[in-house]
């Protein structure tokens, strides 16, 4: 169960800041929260939270990014995103 002001999506809290910061701002915001950006599972997982947000009108930042080093979407766990998700 999450506390507020986090959102339950299956098994993960969600939380919302109302301030748009860039996304390595964002990212060292949930490091302080000790919580980091969204990595979606699945498709499932997606649509669950693309429902919320797109009810809500919500903007937000995911843990994903570009590496120009290796000219590929990464996760901030090391992983590279699965291109059929």
């Amino acid at each position: 169960m999450c506390s507020m002001p986090w959102q339950q999506i299956r098994d993960k809290c969600l939380y919302f800041h109302e301030t748009s910061k860039p996304w390595d701002d964002s990212l060292a915001d949930c490091s302080t929260r000790e919580s980091s950006l969204l990595i979606t599972q699945d498709q499932e997982e997606l649509r669950l939270i693309q429902n919320l947000i797109n009810k809500e009108a919500i903007l937000f930042w995911i843990g994903l990014n570009f590496t120009l080093s290796e000219k590929n979407w990464k996760w901030i766990n090391g992983s590279f995103l699965n291109s059929t998700m």
